[in-house]
C-alpha cells in the first residue's frame, strides 16, 4: 500500500487572512505553536502561505512606502503543495525541489491540512528530537 499525503498531514489547519495585521498574525502563530500557515480569503479560497519569519521581517523592515503592512503585502501567493490523495514521495520531492518548510494540503481547491518535514519522522523520533 502507498503512503498517501493524507496520511502524514497535520489537519485542523489554521490559515490567516489577507487583511490581518502582522501583529495580529504573530500572536495568533505564536499563541498556536506554528511557524507558518496557509492565508485564505473571505470565501476560504487559498491566496497565499506567510511564515512567523516573513511578518518579523516586514514589520523590522517595513516595504517603502508601507509603515504598517498586511499579511497580503508579506505573503508569498506561490503556494507550493499538494492535494491530499498525492503520494508521499511527492511531498519529499516538492520539500527537497523547492526547499520550502510547509506544504499546503488541498482536496478540490480547499486547504484540509499542511505537512512539514517534521511530519515525516516517526512518532517515537519525534520524541528524542525535542527532548
Amino acid at each position: 500500500m502507498q503512503i498517501k499525503v493524507a496520511d502524514k498531514m497535520q489537519r485542523g489547519v489554521y490559515s490567516a487572512r489577507p487583511e490581518m495585521s502582522l501583529r495580529e498574525l504573530i500572536a495568533e502563530l505564536v499563541r498556536r505553536e506554528i511557524r507558518g500557515c496557509p492565508v485564505e480569503d473571505g470565501q476560504g479560497r487559498l491566496v497565499g502561505v506567510v511564515s512567523l519569519s516573513d511578518a518579523a521581517v516586514a514589520l523590522g523592515f517595513p516595504p517603502e512606502g508601507n509603515p504598517d503592512p498586511t499579511v497580503g503585502d508579506v505573503m508569498a501567493r506561490e503556494v507550493i503543495g499538494l492535494e491530499q490523495t498525492a503520494p508521499l514521495q511527492a511531498a519529499i520531492d516538492l520539500f527537497l525541489k523547492h526547499r520550502v518548510h510547509r506544504l499546503i494540503i488541498t482536496y478540490q481547491g480547499r486547504v484540509v491540512g499542511i505537512l512539514t518535514p517534521f511530519d515525516l519522522i516517526p512518532t517515537e523520533e519525534k520524541k528524542t528530537v525535542w527532548l
